[in-house]
């Protein structure tokens, strides 16, 4: 009796695999596939992206799902493979800044040696790279203003700061990686048209002040650059002249030779355009006084030296000067920017003063 129910207990258990069984038997040359506890199907096949782009795979599974499950991935350079985890019956994995055709599949193999199948996979499909068209070779030519006298310079377009003289001209040149349809220079968002010929891009563009710049291009396809190259200008100013008055002294003292001796010292950037003398007449408070602003020029500024020293000789006699009468005296020099100059310096007013009766 107890070998009868036993019996009873294992036909029940194999009654689903009999008829299996006996197709095997029936057909003995024939191959079947081993029965499989689930299936992997991706839902997301070939795909085409453009070089640089972002993208999620979905593979979908029907049966005894694992919690997860590995997407392996190949390019023609190097190869790897994640652990997806399973979620709603969907496995999805995100391939980003992709360059290169990468051909993915998701695969599991059996956690067990003693087992009928030792993996399951999907069929590999590809992911198709169209490339994106590369700024190359870029070079920016500054050209400084005529009246500065410096000759044009290239930078580099590896350098992403570049500083300029103010009032600077600058040429760009560059090449793309594709043909190219159009080109722009982004200065501080605003865009700017540059000139394009086939794989060649240039334009001259000129700035006032401290500005960001991008350059975008597009390809004949409508392909645009992902990471256009960005640049930061910053000004070189065209600071005002240095000046130094050695002599004369502030206050000093005029004397019966009416000759005031100057002795200057002076620097610029780029040059001068002038130098002179205003002076005014005061006479003492009792007395009336003449508010007239005179001028007197410096004929020894050379404008072409950078740095000089200035002697200058002032006979004073013309003025007839009585005692207690003073000159206010002020040097003035102006540098030779033509664009938003001339940039002028003053310096501290110098007295010189005729001694009264009382004082000699």
């Amino acid at each position: 009796q107890i070998t009868l129910i036993s019996a009873g207990i294992i036909l029940l258990l194999l009654i689903d695999s009999l008829p299996q069984a006996f197709l095997r038997l029936s057909q003995p040359s024939k191959d079947f596939p081993v029965p499989l506890p689930f299936v992997l199907n991706s839902m997301t096949g070939n795909m085409e992206v453009l070089g640089g782009d972002t993208l999620t795979v979905s593979v979908a599974g029907f049966g005894e799902l694992p919690d997860s499950i590995h997407i392996y991935w190949k390019d023609k350079d190097k190869s790897g493979t994640a652990a997806v985890a399973q979620k709603n019956e969907l496995y999805h994995h995100t391939f980003t800044g992709v360059k290169r055709d990468t051909r993915y599949w998701a695969e599991y193999k059996s956690p067990t040696w003693f087992s009928a199948w030792e993996s399951i996979t999907t069929n590999p499909d590809t992911i198709f790279v169209t490339d994106r068209p590369i700024i190359q070779e870029l070079q920016f030519t500054i050209l400084p203003p005529t009246y500065t006298g410096e000759d044009e310079f290239q930078h580099p377009g590896n350098i992403t700061d570049i500083s300029i003289p103010e009032g600077s001209r600058i040429r760009l040149t560059g090449k793309s990686s594709k043909t190219l349809d159009s080109a722009w220079l982004f200065l501080d968002e605003v865009p700017n048209v540059l000139y394009v010929q086939e794989n060649k891009l240039s334009g001259t563009f000129y700035i006032k002040s401290k500005t960001n710049a991008a350059i975008y291009v597009q390809d004949e396809n409508g392909v645009r650059n992902l990471h256009p190259p960005n640049y930061r200008f910053s000004i070189i100013p065209d600071s005002p002249p240095d000046l130094i008055v050695q002599n004369p002294n502030r206050k000093f003292e005029l004397d019966e030779s009416d000759i005031i001796g100057f002795d200057i010292q002076t620097s610029d950037d780029y040059g001068f355009s002038n130098a002179w003398i205003e002076y005014r007449i005061k006479a003492p408070d009792y007395l009336a006084q003449d508010t007239t602003l005179y001028t007197r020029n410096i004929a020894e500024i050379q404008r072409d030296v950078k740095s000089q020293q200035l002697y200058h000789e002032w006979n004073i006699s013309e003025f007839s000067l009585a005692p207690e009468d003073e000159l206010h005296i002020q040097v003035i020099i102006a540098d030779n920017n033509t664009l938003s100059g001339p940039s002028l310096t003053y310096s501290p007013i110098l007295i010189g003063r005729f001694p009264s009766l009382e004082d000699l």
